[in-house]
């Protein structure tokens, strides 16, 4: 492949060879319409060849581009220019922690334990952002993760592995990946899933605590027996000082069995944290690394181009400028070639295409600026004279056929005008041919352009004028253009009434639509039921003394902590008297939600009367309520089922509890076997798993794809909203004000939770995106009594 430097693919400017690898070659390029470089990979020849391989790629590309993490470099775009295939992605401006650590090693300036940690956090974020994507990388290696100018690292050729290892040029049973990295599955041929990834990050992990990988050996092949068959070198051999936690972190992460390894990198990430004392949301966002080892070195042209605009004045410029006395500037071109064919105008361009004609030439211009500033002046050789002027010649000709599409666009308008029963698909399919032609024609003055490298001022003139010519001539038809009257037809049918106006709210942004959310308000001697939707519009009270609300399967009924006082609704001096209904767990009818207090149906079986409990938590298949009582001691999780003829008889030491998506598990507050945080347990309380061990964690949710819970935490008085993976993984922070965040609770979309808060004294409830953007409060004035617990609240459909 011949060096692409100082040429351009499609609309991006080689200026730099960055290195070559078994698929592609990789340089550095400018964008203009961003003003920034990016990365280019452009697949070795040979592969190009191979046409399942290309229509991998394509897929590969698209999958990769999906991928949206801070810590995984990001694709922005795939293309082809010619023979060659490239994909684009963002150029990291610093070093790998291959050179990091080289560097580290010669200053004597080694990584802390706690800047490991906040690295293999956020590797092990990217990797189990991209496992639940279905995507693994097979070949993870220090050359492979980059140190950004942000102080983040982010981990690079996402699929190469992948896409080599499904090639015909490697063999079926080859191997793919790095030796040294290589998990011993892989090792044997197989193709490896994610917990392949955890032991090449395991690796990584053991290459930057001891500063030495743990197999080597005079051929890769001796390395990979190593891999599968020899004991792991014990890091404290090398690294003494070690502690013991941190190396039993590394000893799991290396297994030879993959059921023995950590399942997810997020769990590894997560493990060592806890191993090394990182506190809880230290990361690094808050500790960016300080890379010791410099840029790497790059050989580069200058692009001599800033940004697009700034083209498009500089054209404006040159434009004004009188035409006399310009000198042509002339170019070297990089390969001889035929000479480009004059272009043709086949057919007139309706009045739509014919703007985006207008716009695109004036582009065009700004691309032949762009092309004549970022070479060097050089004496002008008979082959560029003889481009120049063809140049010349293709202007000429469109300029010569300027007035002619003019014309018949005229024509055009005024024959659609004249054809009024001429259907608006008809105009679009013109439109769309129209537009085709006019980008096959331009594509024809880019390649011109672009193999040449030359815009002469006459060329641009006369680009100018053509684009001035067709403005003008379709100004002209449109001012000059009256439309014929033609009679309304009668129609006999009976019109369509107008459509219904949409709800208050409707649409409701993120989170596909409107949901129902049910909450309380305390008011300070009582909690009261609302509901309303989750835009905060359409709120309805519907009864006193009811605490704790959650929705029943299908939003049927609503099930609330009946307090002290739920026999008797007082209403504006009215008495409306429930006798059988007392202090426990009560349901509400809600299908459809009653409009006054006479039509409030509540309803209590005799064993649901514990006047203890004080939270309800319905399972999603209907068949079980978890509520939370303190008969005597500390809180214990109780069950009831729905139906009256089942009995439970089953207890959990904890509280608030919330059900999984599937119904068999429970996140929950504990503090059994000495850990104070939150829990999840099988519906039957066995495989009982710490997720947090931190006294302040409360209020659990969890998230309707069953991969996330949602808490409060208290850190010495301040109360925010985190998120963590249910492998204990991933802990994020997602909320940072004044005065307390806390009861979060999901939408059934995922994509929003809410919560309440208390802001400037006063409670209410706020909604947020899962990332914990967008904040906003939906319903003011929400109280929350002095027992947070009964001031949950409830989404559904």
């Amino acid at each position: 492949m011949a060096d692409l430097v100082g040429k351009s693919l499609s609309h991006y400017r080689v200026v730099a060879k960055l290195g070559s690898g078994g698929m592609a070659e990789v340089y550095k390029a400018y964008q203009p319409g961003l003003d920034r470089y990016v990365g280019i990979k452009v697949l070795h020849s040979h592969l190009v060849e191979d046409k399942d391989f290309i229509a991998r790629f394509e897929r590969e590309a698209l999958t990769i581009g999906k991928l949206r993490h801070p810590n995984i470099v990001q694709a922005v775009d795939f293309n082809l220019e010619g023979d060659m295939y490239f994909m684009v992605m963002e150029f990291i401006d610093g070093p790998t922690l291959k050179d990091e650590l080289k560097a580290r090693l010669a200053a004597n300036q080694p990584f802390t334990l706690e800047e490991i940690a906040r690295i293999f956090l956020a590797l092990g974020s990217a990797l189990d952002y991209a496992h639940a994507r279905n995507m693994v990388h097979r070949d993870i290696k220090p050359a492979n993760i980059m140190i950004s100018q942000e102080g983040q690292v982010v981990l690079t050729d996402f699929g190469i592995a992948r896409l080599i290892g499904a090639t015909q040029y490697t063999q079926t049973g080859a191997l793919t990946g790095t030796p040294a990295y290589l998990s011993p599955e892989q090792g044997q041929g197989e193709r490896g899933d994610k917990r392949s990834d955890v032991y090449s990050l395991g690796i990584v992990l053991y290459e930057i605590v001891t500063g030495a990988i743990p197999y080597d050996a005079d051929t890769p092949f001796g390395v990979i027996m190593k891999h599968i068959a020899e004991p792991l070198p014990l890091p404290t051999r090398v690294k003494p000082d070690l502690p013991q936690a941190v190396e039993a972190v590394i000893l799991k992460a290396l297994s030879k069995d993959p059921d023995d390894r950590y399942q997810s990198a997020g769990a590894l990430g997560h493990a060592l944290a806890q191993a090394v004392g990182l506190s809880p949301g230290d990361n690094l966002d808050l500790h960016p690394l300080q890379a010791v080892a410099p840029p790497p070195k790059i050989q580069q042209i200058e692009h001599k181009t800033g940004p697009l605009s700034k083209q498009i004045e500089a054209a404006a410029a040159a434009l004004a400028a009188p035409a006399v006395g310009r000198e042509t500037l002339t170019l070297p071109q990089d390969d001889a070639g035929p000479a480009a064919p004059p272009l043709t105008v086949k057919k007139a361009f309706p009045v739509m295409p014919v703007a985006i004609v207008v716009g695109a030439v004036a582009l065009l211009v700004a691309a032949g600026l762009f092309f004549t500033a970022s070479q060097p002046a050089a004496t002008p050789t008979a082959d560029a004279a003889a481009i120049a002027a063809s140049t010349s010649t293709a202007a000429a000709n469109l300029d010569a056929t300027a007035t002619t599409a003019a014309q018949t666009t005229a024509a055009a308008v005024t024959a659609q005008a004249a054809a009024p029963t001429q259907t608006a698909q008809a105009l679009l399919d013109q439109a769309s041919t129209a537009t085709a032609e006019f980008q096959q024609q331009s594509g024809i003055v880019a390649s011109l352009l672009g193999t040449a490298q030359a815009g002469t001022a006459a060329a641009v003139t006369a680009e100018a004028a053509t684009a001035a010519a067709i403005a003008n001539a379709t100004a002209t038809a449109v001012a000059n253009f009256t439309p014929t009257p033609t009679a309304t037809p009668t129609s006999t049918d009976t019109p369509l009434p107008p459509p219904p106006p949409p709800p208050p709210n409707a649409g409701g942004g993120r989170g596909g639509g409107v949901f129902r959310l049910v909450f309380t308000k305390w008011d300070g001697g009582k909690h009261n039921l609302y509901v309303a939707d989750t835009m905060g519009a359409n709120e309805q009270y519907l009864l006193s003394y009811a605490a704790g609300p959650s929705w029943g399967p299908g939003g049927q009924v609503i099930y609330f902590f009946g307090e002290d006082g739920i026999n008797v609704q007082d209403v504006n001096g009215v008495k409306y008297p429930f006798s059988d209904i007392s202090s426990g767990i009560v349901t509400l009818n809600a299908v459809p939600l009653p409009t006054g207090m006479d039509q409030i149906k509540l309803s209590q079986r005799n064993e649901w009367k514990q006047g203890s409990a004080r939270w309800a938590s319905i399972s999603p298949d209907g068949q079980l309520i978890a509520y939370d009582a303190r008969p005597g001691g500390d809180y214990r999780i109780y069950f009831f089922p729905t139906d009256p003829y089942q009995r439970s008889n089953i207890e959990i030491p904890g509280e608030q509890a919330e059900w999984s998506p599937d119904s068999q598990k429970l996140v929950y507050r504990s503090g059994r076997n000495g850990k104070t945080g939150i829990w999840i347990s099988n519906r039957d309380d066995s495989g009982a798993t710490n997720l947090t061990n931190n006294g302040g964690d409360a209020f659990p949710a969890w998230s309707p794809d069953g991969q996330t819970i949602a808490f409060s935490r208290d850190e010495g008085g301040n109360i925010d909203i985190y998120t963590i993976k249910i492998d204990g993984s991933d802990l994020q922070r997602l909320t940072d004000t004044p005065g307390p965040d806390t009861l979060p609770a999901f939408t059934p979309s995922g994509d929003i939770l809410f919560r309440s808060a208390r802001s400037g004294g006063n409670w209410g409830i706020w909604k947020m995106n899962s990332r914990g953007d967008d904040q906003v409060e939906i319903i003011p004035a929400a109280g929350v009594g002095p027992d947070w617990s009964k001031s949950r609240m409830d989404v559904i459909k």
